[in-house]
C-alpha cells in the first residue's frame, strides 16, 4: 500500500510538472490617448454649460478586452490578456470632454458626475470599436453616434453617425492602439466642425 501511494504521488508530480510549461501569460493594459483639438474656436459656439453623458453600447463594447474581427465576416472576438484600462465607452466620454474643452465649443464643458444642471447635453452610442485583421492590412474601425440637445428648449440641435477607419503601422497591438488614437481624434474633430456651423 505504501509503495502504491509513492507511485501515485510520483505520477501526480510528473503530470503537474508536464502541465506547467512556463510562466503564466502577462496581461497588458492600454490607455486611449485623449486627442487634442487641432484648433480652438475664437468664441464659444454655445453660451452655457455643456455636459457629455456616459456613452451607451451593446455587449462586447461595454467590456475592457480589446475586440477584433478578421476578414469581411461578422464574427468578433476578444483578445486574451490584452485589455483597455476602462471600458471604451468610459474612455471615449472622458476624451470627448477634454476635446470639447480644448475646442472652446461651449463656455463650460463637464461630465455628469459634476451634478450640475446643463444647458446642453451631448449623448453618444458606441457602435464599433474594433481591430481589423485580414484583408486590407491591420487597422481599426471606430463608429459613434453623437447628438447634441438643448436641455432648456427640450429639442435636439444635432445628431449624426461618425465612422473612422485608420491603418495600423504593424501587426502588434500597440500599433492598433495608436491607430485608435488617430481615428478617435479625427472623429471628434468632425463632430466639432459640425457643432461649429
Amino acid at each position: 500500500m505504501r509503495r502504491f501511494r509513492a507511485w501515485t504521488a510520483l505520477a501526480a508530480g510528473l503530470l503537474a510538472g508536464g502541465c506547467a510549461t512556463g510562466p503564466p501569460p502577462v496581461e497588458h493594459f492600454y490607455r486611449l490617448a485623449a486627442p487634442e483639438a487641432a484648433a480652438s474656436l475664437a468664441a464659444p459656439r454655445f453660451d452655457g454649460l455643456l455636459a457629455v453623458e456616459p456613452f451607451r453600447s451593446d455587449g462586447l463594447l461595454r467590456e475592457r478586452a480589446l475586440v477584433y474581427g478578421a476578414g469581411a465576416g461578422s464574427e468578433l472576438r476578444q483578445h486574451a490578456y490584452h485589455a483597455w484600462v476602462a471600458p471604451p465607452t468610459d474612455m471615449l466620454q472622458e476624451a470627448l470632454v477634454a476635446f470639447l474643452r480644448g475646442s472652446n465649443v461651449a463656455r463650460t464643458v463637464v461630465a455628469p458626475e459634476m451634478r450640475l444642471r446643463p444647458d446642453y447635453l451631448v449623448t453618444g452610442r458606441l457602435l464599433r470599436f474594433e481591430r481589423r485583421l485580414g484583408e486590407g492590412g491591420p487597422g481599426v474601425v471606430v463608429e459613434l453616434r453623437l447628438g447634441l440637445m438643448d436641455v432648456r428648449a427640450g429639442r435636439a440641435l444635432w445628431t449624426g453617425t461618425y465612422r473612422e477607419e485608420a491603418p495600423a503601422r504593424g501587426d502588434e497591438i500597440p500599433h492598433a492602439v495608436a491607430a485608435f488614437d488617430a481615428a478617435v481624434g479625427r472623429l471628434f474633430g468632425r463632430f466639432v466642425e459640425d457643432l461649429a456651423r
